[in-house]
């Protein structure tokens, strides 16, 4: 009997029968949403100072002590917010829409366990529940889409419906083989029926369920829903304030559900030594979600057409065979001995290692060594991140000053190989080389030179136009400047020693300059 049941059987001794049965509802909504809703700011704030240290950097840290705070202010900043609606939207399905995204994600938790008797309502279908109540999340996503007018919302919205229902069937079929092992389909009989966590007898079910609830969170890699590359914002493009919110609301609501699944199926629920149950299911919650967004830091966004076939052409048979597999081993091992735990990994690897190798990317066939070993190398990379010094500057306490170097190649010009023959001034395709020339003894002699460094382009044509290697561009960046007009550089200060490049003010250091034409003039023979 669940808390809510419990409640109600109380109350029926001092209440009316309506009230008895209203009250609990009502309560128990007030609660789960509270809860949901700290739980949710958490996530956001670990989500976010979490990848920041998975990309070398701080993350939010100036609203509160650590940017403890920061989900607060966000939050204040959406209410305060002006709510715009589209004037050729449909007004009325655009302001239901993310009330039925995130309503869904609310009712998850109403079956989710905490502990042996801490459950709002212990059904005995409890896993059909929740796909049945999640799936109904796509519905406020299409909404959103049709009802926005929006052409990129309408994509992002199909895009969803394809995706979603891509991917939920390999997911229910991965819940199954949990099924098949614990006899029943409450979420209370599925976690008691864990002697040994169900990942270890069920590791590709795992997998597959993993990879497919990250793609219904819309979550990298499986982000197409909202790549603001290619449709600006996604569904939610014309939403502002706290029509916003919700959708913000709705998908942490969603992940935070889809870690209490994930921890209820595979990794024992509530069980653990010493703590109390819910701080075990809290913890095993928190782990699974700092695995989500160890993913977002390290793994790019797929093409549409690869998440589509992904689901159809990989997690789709290999969920197929995993349920065979595991009605195979319920009728020869009836019991599941741990014993099977080495035997289901083996397979797990050699099915994985298999399929794979049967489809191509880019012309070129999918293998462990190369993309498996890619994933494992790039996660371990944005975890060694986690114990790097963040590199980010915190202005104005840590204000830097520029270095001297910082505005493209010097270019170098050697008065006495140049003949005046102004190749350089008509090779140059913004037209910023000004030369002015006169009769000499030997020649033409370059009286004035003037080059407008602002609108240099530092294509080196120039240097390649010029006949007699009188110009080349240095290695160094020292052209630097905060005022437009001291980019226009001189005949004087080319030849000025003081300005040109370190390597070329010191003959020891000129020999280690590279052969490049661009970099160094052509070396003298003899």
């Amino acid at each position: 009997m669940g808390v809510l049941e419990q409640f109600q059987h109380w109350l029926l001794g001092y209440w009316p029968s309506w009230a008895a049965y209203l009250v609990p509802a009502i309560v128990a909504f007030l609660v789960l949403s509270s809860f949901i809703l700290l739980v949710v700011m958490a996530f956001i704030y670990i989500e976010r100072r979490g990848v920041g240290r998975f990309q070398v950097r701080l993350g939010p840290n100036r609203a509160g002590p650590l940017g403890i705070l920061q989900p607060v202010a966000d939050a204040i900043k959406v209410l305060v917010k002006e709510d715009i609606i589209p004037s050729r939207g449909d007004r009325r399905i655009h302001w239901l829409a993310p009330i039925i995204a995130f309503m869904p994600a609310l009712a998850i938790f109403a079956v989710i366990p905490f502990g042996p008797r801490a459950i709002f309502t212990d059904i005995n279908i409890g896993i059909l529940y929740i796909i049945a109540i999640s799936s109904l999340g796509v519905i406020g996503v299409f909404m959103a889409g049709w009802a926005s007018g929006n052409k990129y919302s309408l994509v992002s919205a199909l895009r969803t419906v394809a995706q979603l229902i891509s991917y939920e069937i390999p997911l229910m079929l991965s819940i199954a083989g949990v099924l098949i092992i614990s006899g029943s389909l409450s979420m209370v009989s599925i976690v008691e029926a864990q002697s040994i966590p169900f990942i270890l007898l069920q590791p590709l079910g795992f997998l597959i369920f993993f990879v497919a609830a990250t793609a219904e969170l819309n979550r990298t890699p499986f982000d197409l829903l909202e790549a603001e590359s290619e449709i600006v914002a996604g569904y939610h493009t014309e939403y502002s304030g706290m029509k916003f919110s919700l959708f913000y609301l709705a998908e942490y609501t969603h992940a935070f559900a889809i870690s209490a699944i994930v921890a209820t199926l595979f990794l024992s629920g509530w069980k653990g030594p010493f703590l109390p149950p819910a701080l075990w299911l809290m913890i095993k919650v928190f782990l699974v979600f700092i695995v989500l967004f160890w993913a977002r830091s390290t793994l790019p966004r797929l093409r549409v057409d690869q998440l589509m076939g992904f689901a159809w052409k990989g997690l789709f048979p290999l969920a197929l065979l995993n349920l065979f597999i595991t009605a195979a081993e319920a009728i020869i091992w009836p019991g599941f001995p741990w014993q099977l735990l080495i035997l289901n990994l083996l397979i797990a690897a050699l099915l994985i290692v298999l399929w794979s190798g049967l489809f191509r990317v880019a012309g070129e066939r999918v293998s462990f060594h190369r993309y498996g070993r890619g994933i494992a190398k790039g996660m371990a990379l944005t975890f060694r991140h986690l114990f790097r010094r963040p590199i980010t500057v915190q202005y104005p306490e840590q204000r830097l000053t520029p270095a001297p170097r910082f505005r493209g190649n010097l270019l170098v010009w050697d008065e006495e190989r140049c003949n005046g023959c102004r190749a350089c001034a008509r090779a140059c395709p913004v037209s910023i080389i000004d030369i002015e020339t006169k009769k000499g003894d030997k020649g033409l002699i370059v009286e004035t030179l003037e080059i407008d460094f602002g609108r240099c382009l530092f294509c080196g044509l120039c240097v390649e136009a010029c006949p007699v290697a009188a110009l080349f561009m240095s290695r160094d960046y020292e052209q630097a400047s905060y005022f437009r007009e001291s980019l226009v550089v001189k005949k004087e200060q080319f030849i000025a020693a003081e300005k040109r490049p370190s390597a070329y003010a010191y003959p020891d250091l000129e020999a280690e300059m590279p052969p490049q034409t661009l970099l160094a003039p052509p070396k003298e023979k003899g």
